[in-house]
C-alpha cells in the first residue's frame, strides 16, 4: 500500500497567483449588469431582514439559512446593489480556483501538471463563470465541498502512514465544520456528503483503519444540524411550495450535466454535439490515464473524483424517480470541481501519449481550442438574450413611472413579489394577500384622496387548487392555497374599488394553470399596457382598465372643449400639495365629442402666477396598447396623470393646466375653464419650500458648478437651455441655489446674467420670489429667460453670473476653490444670424392695419381651395416691422361661422418660433404661412377670419388700428369667404 503524500514543490503557485488574477478579471464582465431573476431576488429579500426574522422565513421556505446571513452581513458592509451582491458570489467562486489546485495536490503524485491545469479549466470554465455571478449559494457550496474533501483526504493520508489521527484536530474541526456548514448552506451538500461517507467507509473497513474516529466526526456532523433536522425533513417530505420542476429522463440529466459541466449552460447540447463529443472524449481520457496508471494512489483518485461528481447526480435521478422531481443543472454545480481535475488528468495523458516533443505543443493547442469555446460559450451568456436573466428591474422602473394612486400590482405569491420587494422604488401602501385584502369603501377612499391612499397596492395571488397543506397553512407562508371562486370573488372587490389593475405575470402557469385569473382579466378588463420582458419564463408586465374607469366621479367640475374632438368634464386632485422632488397626481374626466386622432397626447403643466410654466409632463393617454380613440365611444373616461415637482421649484401656490395637441399641433381650447387658447384650467395646488436634504432626488444638473457667494448664497449648478440661438430668440437658463447662513433676512440679491451686451435678462425667479424670502438651507431652482438683442452681431459670446447686492452697489465676490471673483463663467452660446429682407412684398390682397406702434400687416395670400368641412385654408401673411417691436407675439386665427361660433383656429408664432416678433428690426419684411383647419360639422354659409396677436404669457391681445379693425375686442376681420358642403 503506497500512501498519497503531498507535494511539496511550491513552484505551481506563480501561475496559479496569475490565474487567479486573469479569473477575477473575467468574473468581473458584466458583473451585476443584468437584471435580478427571482431566485436571486428571494436572496436578497432575505439577506434584508433581522438575523431573527431570516432564520424563521427560511424555515418556511426551502433552503437552509446560512447563505442568506452571511449575504445579510455582507450587504450591511458592501451595499445591495447587484454588483455588491453577486461579489459575495464571485469571491468563493475565485476561491473555487486553489481549492480546486490544492485537492487535487492532495490526491495525485507530487509532480503531477494536473492541479494547475485543472485549476485553468475551473478558472476559464462558463459554468463556473455563471454561477460567480449568480446572487445564489452555490459557489459557496462547492467551496465548502472542496474544503471537506481536503480534510478528508488528509485525515486518510495520516491513517496510511499510520499517525495517530484522532491528534489531527485541526482536520478533523475542518471535516466537521465544513459540512455542516455546507449543510446549512444547500440541502443538495447532503449528496456530496451521502457519497464521501459511502467512500471513506469503504477505504477504511478495506484497508481495516480505525473507524471510531469517522464515526465520532459523522455523530458531530449530524448533532450541530440537529437543530435544523426536523425542518429539512419536513420540507422536504412535504415542501411548502407548488411543484414546478417536471421529470427529466436519464440521458437528458447526463446530457445537460455534461455540457454545463464542459462549456456552460449557454452552450445547447444540440448545437455543441461535436464538441460535447470532444470534451466526452478528453474526460474518458482522463479516466483512463488515471486507472492505468497502476497504482493504488491513482485508482482511488479516479474513483473519488468520478464519485464526487456523478454519484451525487445519480442520488438526485433516484429520488427524482421515486418520489418527486428534484434536478436541475444548477445544482450539478455544488459537485463541478472534481470534474475539471479528471479533465486536467486527459489533457495531460494525452499530451504523454505522443513523441516528448510534441507534447508541449499538444497541450497548448488543446488549451487554445478550450478556451476559445470557453469563450463563444461565455459570449452567449453575456449577450444572447436566450440566456438574459427575467428582467424584473426594467418592469418594475416602468411600473414606478406609470403606477398612480389607486393602482393595485397583483403578483405571484412567494415567486414574483421578491422582485417587486426588490425593485420597486414606490410608496407601497398595502402589500398581502390578495384574499384578505379588503378594497376601501367609497367613504375611505374619499377621505383617503384616492383608494388606498397615495401608495401602490400589492396584491398576492395564491395557488388555485391548490392542496390545502400547501405552505404548510400558515399564514406567513410566501405560498398559499386558495379556490378559484374565493380568489375571482377577491378579484371582484378590486375591480369594484379600483381604476387600475397592474399584473407581473411570472410563473402564473404554475399557480393558475388552467388561467382562471387571465380569463377573468379579459372578461373584466380592458388592456392598455403590454410589455414582454426578456428571460427564459417569459415574463410580462401588463395594465388593465378596470370599471371604474369608465365611471368616473369627478370632486371638481370642469368645463373646457380642446378643438371639437374631446371635453374636460372634470378632475379629482389626489396631491394638493408637494415638496421638490415630489408629484402632483390628477385625476381628468373626459369624453370624446367624436372620433378622436390616433396621435392625440395629452400635456399637464404647471404654471406660476405670470403664466410662467416650471414644469411639464407628456403623456399618451391611457396606454400604448390602447390608444384613447379606441374605446373613446365608451363615454366618460377618467384618466391619471402625473406630475414631478422639481426640486427647489419657488414656494408657493401654482395653477394645473392641461394641453391636447397632436402632431399638427395643440388643439385650441374653448369654455369656461380655458386659462389660454392652447390650455384648461385644472387646480390650484401649493408647492412646499425645497431644503438641501431633499436635493438627492433632484437631477443632477448638466453644469454641476459650485461658487459661494460670501456665505450668502451659493450656486450648485446650472443648466443652458442650448448652445445657439438666432437674434430675438430666447434661451432658458436654469440656476440652483442654496441659501446660506450669511443670508439675512429681507436681504434683496438679484442674480444676473450677461452675454457680453448682446442679451437681455428676465430677472428669473427674483421678480417674484426675492431673496429676502429665502432661509437658510433652503434650495431654489432659479430659471432666467435670456432674450437675444435683435440687433446683435453673430459669434460666440461668453455666457456670466452675478450676483448683485444693490444695497450695496457692487456684486459679491464668488469663491470656487482658491479662485475669488465678481462673475462666474457658466458656458458659452452662439448667435446666429437669419435671413432677412426688406424688399416690400406684392400680396394678391393688400390690407391696411397696425398691431400697436411698431408691427404692420401689408398683406396677405389666400389658398381656399380645401374651403370645405374638415378641410383646411392655406394663409401667407406678409408683415412689416415699423419699429423694432418690445413684445413677443403669437398670431392668432378664428374662423367663425353665421351664428358667432368657432369652426377652424390656428396659433402660432411667426416662423413656428424661428422669427420672433421681438426679434424683427425697423424696416425687416417677414412672411409666415399657416394653415387653419375648418372643422368637420362645419354648416355651410358665409365665414369671417378673424386675426390678432397676443402675449403668450399674459395671454394679451396687442392694440390694433385700421378700418377693419375691432380695436375693442383687439382683432382684425381679414376677410370673409363662403364654405358650402
Amino acid at each position: 500500500m503506497q500512501p498519497l503524500s503531498p507535494r511539496r514543490n511550491t513552484a505551481p503557485w506563480l501561475p496559479l497567483i496569475a490565474l487567479l488574477v486573469g479569473a477575477f478579471a473575467l468574473r468581473l464582465v458584466r458583473l451585476g449588469a443584468d437584471s435580478l431573476w427571482y431566485d436571486e431576488t428571494v436572496s436578497l429579500l432575505l439577506a434584508g431582514k433581522s438575523p431573527s426574522a431570516l432564520v424563521a422565513h427560511t424555515a418556511r421556505d426551502i433552503h437552509p439559512p446560512l447563505y442568506y446571513l452571511l449575504l445579510h452581513w455582507w450587504t450591511s458592509l458592501a451595499g445591495r446593489t447587484e454588483f455588491a451582491a453577486a461579489f459575495f458570489s464571485l469571491l468563493f467562486g475565485i476561491l473555487l480556483i486553489p481549492a480546486t489546485h490544492t485537492v487535487a495536490r492532495r490526491l495525485l503524485p507530487p509532480d503531477s501538471p494536473v492541479p494547475i491545469l485543472a485549476a485553468l479549466f475551473v478558472a476559464i470554465s462558463p459554468y463556473n463563470v455563471w454561477y460567480s455571478q449568480e446572487v445564489r449559494m452555490y459557489t459557496p457550496g462547492a467551496f465548502l465541498g472542496l474544503l471537506n474533501a481536503y480534510a478528508a483526504w488528509r485525515l486518510l493520508t495520516a491513517q496510511w502512514k499510520g499517525q495517530m489521527i484522532q491528534t489531527r484536530r485541526p482536520a478533523w474541526l475542518l471535516f466537521v465544520l465544513s459540512a455542516v456548514l455546507g449543510l446549512y448552506t444547500l440541502y443538495y451538500f447532503a449528496f456530496f456528503l451521502i457519497f464521501q461517507a459511502l467512500f471513506l467507509i469503504a477505504i477504511v473497513i478495506h484497508d481495516r483503519l480505525e473507524l471510531r474516529p469517522w464515526l465520532l466526526a459523522a455523530a458531530a456532523t449530524i448533532l450541530a444540524w440537529a437543530a435544523w433536522l426536523p425542518i429539512a425533513w419536513r420540507q422536504a417530505t412535504d415542501p411548502p411550495v407548488p411543484p414546478w420542476r417536471s421529470f427529466t429522463p436519464l440521458w437528458v440529466v447526463v446530457r445537460d450535466s455534461f455540457a454545463a459541466l464542459a462549456f456552460g449552460q449557454s452552450a445547447p447540447a444540440a448545437t455543441w454535439q461535436p464538441w460535447l463529443l470532444l470534451a466526452v472524449a478528453l474526460y474518458a481520457f482522463g479516466l483512463v490515464a488515471l486507472v492505468t496508471r497502476g497504482r493504488r494512489r491513482s485508482l482511488l483518485a479516479a474513483a473519488y473524483l468520478l464519485g464526487t461528481t456523478w454519484a451525487p447526480v445519480a442520488i438526485i435521478y433516484l429520488f427524482s424517480l421515486l418520489a418527486s422531481p428534484l434536478y436541475h443543472v444548477r445544482y450539478v454545480f455544488t459537485y463541478s470541481p472534481y470534474f475539471y481535475i479528471i479533465l486536467a488528468a486527459g489533457l495531460v495523458g494525452l499530451a504523454s501519449a505522443g513523441p516528448r516533443l510534441l507534447r508541449l505543443p499538444v497541450v497548448m493547442a488543446a488549451l487554445l481550442l478550450w478556451a476559445g469555446l470557453s469563450a463563444r460559450s461565455l459570449q452567449a451568456f453575456w449577450t444572447d438574450p436566450a440566456y438574459a436573466a427575467d428582467d424584473y428591474r426594467t418592469a418594475m422602473r416602468h411600473l414606478a413611472a406609470l403606477w398612480r394612486p389607486g393602482d393595485v400590482l397583483l403578483v405571484n405569491a412567494g415567486y414574483v413579489y421578491p422582485a417587486v420587494s426588490y425593485y420597486f422604488r414606490g410608496p407601497i401602501a398595502w402589500q398581502g394577500r390578495l384574499t384578505t385584502y379588503r378594497p376601501p369603501t367609497a367613504s375611505e377612499s374619499s377621505a383617503a384622496g384616492a383608494p388606498a391612499g397615495n401608495g401602490l397596492v400589492v396584491l398576492q395571488s395564491g395557488s388555485l387548487e391548490a392542496p390545502a397543506n400547501l405552505g404548510w397553512g400558515s399564514p406567513e407562508s410566501d405560498f398559499y392555497a386558495t379556490t378559484t371562486a374565493e380568489s375571482l370573488a377577491a378579484l371582484d372587490g378590486v375591480a369594484a374599488a379600483h381604476p387600475r389593475l397592474w399584473m407581473l405575470r411570472a410563473y402564473d402557469t404554475v399557480t393558475d394553470p388552467a388561467g382562471r385569473i387571465r380569463a377573468w382579466l379579459h372578461a373584466n378588463g380592458t388592456l392598455f399596457y403590454d410589455e414582454h420582458l426578456s428571460g427564459e419564463t417569459n415574463a410580462r408586465l401588463q395594465g388593465w382598465l378596470l370599471p371604474p374607469t369608465f365611471n368616473p366621479h369627478p370632486r371638481r367640475l370642469a368645463d373646457a372643449r380642446f378643438g371639437s374632438v374631446l371635453q374636460l368634464l372634470g378632475v379629482t386632485l389626489l396631491t394638493e400639495r408637494a415638496g421638490g422632488g415630489g408629484t402632483l397626481d390628477v385625476l381628468v374626466t373626459l369624453i370624446a365629442a367624436r372620433e378622436l386622432p390616433a396621435d392625440l397626447h395629452l400635456a399637464l403643466g404647471l404654471v406660476d402666477a405670470d403664466g410662467r410654466q416650471w414644469a411639464v409632463a407628456d403623456e399618451q393617454p391611457v396606454g400604448p396598447a390602447l390608444p384613447l380613440a379606441t374605446i373613446a365611444a365608451r363615454g366618460p373616461l377618467q384618466l391619471p396623470l402625473r406630475l414631478r415637482v422639481p426640486p427647489g421649484l419657488p414656494p408657493g401656490k401654482y395653477e394645473l393646466r392641461l394641453k391636447a395637441y397632436t402632431t399638427d399641433g395643440p388643439l385650441p381650447v374653448r369654455g369656461d375653464s380655458a386659462a389660454s387658447n392652447e390650455q384648461a384650467r385644472l387646480a390650484v395646488v401649493e408647492v412646499a419650500t425645497t431644503w438641501s436634504e431633499a436635493m438627492a432626488e433632484a437631477a443632477p444638473m448638466p453644469l454641476a458648478l459650485t461658487a459661494d457667494f460670501e456665505g450668502r448664497l451659493t450656486l450648485l449648478g446650472a443648466r443652458v437651455g442650448r448652445q445657439a440661438a438666432r437674434p430675438g430668440e430666447t434661451v432658458e437658463v436654469e440656476l440652483l441655489w442654496r441659501a446660506g447662513e450669511g443670508l439675512e433676512p429681507e436681504e434683496v440679491l438679484e442674480p444676473t446674467l450677461s452675454l457680453a451686451g448682446r442679451a437681455t435678462d428676465d430677472g428669473g425667479v427674483i421678480t417674484r420670489y426675492p431673496t429676502g424670502s429665502w432661509r437658510p438651507g433652503q434650495v431654489v431652482r432659479d430659471l432666467h429667460r435670456l432674450t437675444m438683442n435683435p440687433d446683435a452681431a453673430p459669434g460666440r459670446y461668453p455666457l456670466d453670473l452675478q450676483l448683485v447686492a444693490p444695497a450695496l452697489g457692487k456684486s459679491l465676490l464668488a469663491s470656487a476653490g482658491l479662485d475669488r471673483r465678481r462673475s462666474v463663467h457658466l458656458d458659452a452660446i452662439t448667435i446666429e444670424d437669419r435671413p432677412r429682407s426688406f424688399t416690400a412684398p406684392a400680396p394678391s390682397t393688400p390690407t391696411d392695419a397696425q398691431f400697436g406702434p411698431a408691427i404692420e400687416l401689408v398683406g396677405y395670400d389666400l389658398d381656399g381651395q380645401q374651403a370645405r368641412p374638415g378641410g383646411s385654408l392655406q394663409l401667407a401673411l406678409f408683415w412689416h416691422a415699423l419699429t423694432r417691436p418690445a413684445s413677443r407675439y403669437k398670431i392668432f386665427t378664428h374662423l367663425v361661422d353665421p351664428t358667432g361660433q368657432l369652426r377652424g383656429q390656428r396659433d402660432l408664432e411667426p416662423g413656428e418660433g424661428t422669427l420672433p416678433t421681438n426679434g424683427w428690426t425697423a424696416g425687416e419684411y417677414i412672411t409666415t404661412t399657416l394653415a387653419i383647419p375648418i372643422a368637420a360639422d362645419a354648416p355651410p354659409g358665409r365665414y369671417i377670419l378673424r386675426l390678432g396677436l397676443y402675449d403668450p404669457v399674459s395671454g394679451a391681445r396687442a392694440e390694433i388700428f385700421g378700418p377693419k379693425a375691432e380695436r375693442q375686442e383687439r382683432y382684425l376681420r381679414l376677410f370673409e369667404l363662403e364654405i358650402g358642403k
